[in-house]
């Protein structure tokens, strides 16, 4: 009897062994960020279906969410990006179906997928204006991102009119830096674009299909540049005044003449040689907020220096500085005190996010984020520092850059852990990290999207806190 029982226990486990699994998830060995990549659903039964996708700790965007599905095999295709069109990195990800049935019951099945190196896709064609005036002299920079090198293709076209193309240009050289394109304003022929509203759009020829695009005003005439002028306190009085902040946000700033990084050096008084400066602060990004001007071709301004962050007053030359407009199409407010970071869209809050700016030790006595107003410079590439990765990085105030929080890379998995646990506090060497992940808390506003969203020269503004200095010209040349 005990042997009899025993065999019937041994085919009980076959069967058993042998039944295929009430849902089944299957993926191909390698997955490609921006392919068209199969995954293979198999269900005993009819459902609906929601797929979901972590990389680590990272949550990401469902491939699939609430999909009826019938029973049987159900073929489906995923690009292996997630929020905001941004490609999942090489890693391995964990997908895990989850099939409701009209009974009721649920059922589960987990898969592990490899994520390779991602194919060559447009994701930002990002101009420097919001309007152009051809024959103005001045060509439009056009700033186009890709995710590896590879040709690709701009277009404009007439924004109530996509399919014709007015213009068209193929650079066949792209590469995974930002690209800077140079546009006259030609159509063709020698004729210059008409006016109107237009929408540009980039594409690589690897992936023609993901496009990036951007609206373009061309106008009959030339903005005029805006004229120096006394420009009161560059900061808002209340972060929270969201009509005053976007009327500061797009006001005209003052920026040293020279290029990105050079520096200003604001002087003592008007006699004082430039060994009695109160400081100096990078050109082109760092704001300067104008107290006069005089008619002897001297200008006092306030500044918050580059050597530590305090805020000086001095003067400079007339020609030494200059007056920008900024973009105009985005904002944002970094406040040190809360340590959030709110993005604006032409004056409306689009969403906040929690970030960590720089914190003082003494290992790093300097690593205080600088208050003041910026305009944001150069989009680089990603860096690695004491064996965290950065990326997503832009340039604001020389080595003061925007960029995601770091990450440790362990067992092909990103670990963000250290960093998120900071996020809210100051924690960096003077940098401002932001979070890569998207939330209804943060209105789906996150490293990534800035990144591929803020053109050059949209103004930031980092408010002062406890740790800010204001010192005297005495005080400023002293310390």
């Amino acid at each position: 009897m005990k042997i009899r029982i025993g065999w019937l226990l041994v085919l009980v486990l076959l069967l058993a062994a042998g039944r295929a699994a009430a849902l089944e998830l299957k993926t191909r060995n390698g997955v490609t960020p921006y392919d068209r990549n199969p995954i293979t659903v198999t269900s005993e039964k009819p459902g609906t279906l929601t797929i979901r996708a972590m990389a680590g700790e990272r949550e990401l965007e469902n491939p699939v969410t609430e999909l009826n599905i019938e029973a049987g095999t159900t073929e489906l295709t995923w690009q292996a990006v997630t929020f905001g069109g941004e490609p999942i990195h090489k890693g391995v990800v964990k997908l895990t179906a989850v099939l409701k049935t009209a009974s009721g019951e649920t059922e589960t099945a987990e898969h592990n997928v490899r994520i390779l190196e991602t194919r060559s896709a447009a994701v930002a064609c990002l101009p420097a204006s919001r309007g152009y005036c051809p024959g103005s002299g001045e060509t439009l920079l056009i700033e186009v991102t890709l995710t590896q090198a590879n040709p690709f293709t701009i277009e404009l076209t007439p924004a109530d009119n996509p399919e014709e193309i007015v213009w068209q240009t193929r650079i066949a050289e792209g590469t995974k830096e930002p690209n800077p394109v140079h546009w006259n304003g030609r159509i063709g022929h020698g004729q210059n674009c008409p006016p109107g509203e237009y929408i540009l759009t980039v594409y690589t020829w690897s992936v023609p299909d993901v496009k990036a695009s951007h609206p373009l005003t061309i106008l009959a005439e030339p903005e005029l540049s805006p004229e120096l002028a006394v420009t009161g306190p560059l900061l808002p009085e209340d972060p929270e005044d969201d009509e005053a902040v976007w009327q500061a946000l797009t006001a005209p700033i003052a920026v040293g003449t020279g290029g990105e990084g050079k520096g200003l050096h604001i002087l003592v008084d008007k006699n004082a040689g430039y060994g009695k400066d109160v400081g100096t602060c990078n050109c082109r990004t760092v704001g300067l907020q104008v107290l006069e001007i005089g008619e002897d071709g001297w200008v006092k301004v306030g500044a918050w220096r580059q050597k530590d962050g305090a805020y000086v007053e001095g003067y400079v030359k007339r020609e030494q500085i200059r007056m920008i407009r900024p973009h105009g199409h985005y904002g944002a407010v970094v406040d040190k005190r809360k340590q959030t970071m709110t993005v604006y869209e032409d004056g409306k809050r689009l969403g906040t996010m929690l970030i960590s700016t720089g914190l003082v030790t003494p290992r790093y006595p300097k690593a205080e984020t600088h208050s003041g107003a910026y305009l944001i410079g150069t989009r680089m590439s990603g860096f690695a520092r004491e064996g965290y990765n950065y990326i997503y990085p832009l340039r604001i105030d020389g080595a003061n850059l925007i960029h995601q929080l770091g990450y440790l890379r362990r067992n092909n998995t990103e670990i963000f852990t250290d960093q998120i646990a900071e996020l809210g506090r100051k924690a960096s060497h003077g940098c401002i990290r932001m979070d890569m992940r998207v939330t209804e808390e943060n209105g789906g506003i996150n490293a990534w999207w800035v990144w591929t969203h803020f053109e050059k020269d949209t103004k930031i503004f980092v408010t002062e806190d406890d740790e800010t200095m204001h010192l005297t010209a005495e005080e400023a040349i002293k310390k």
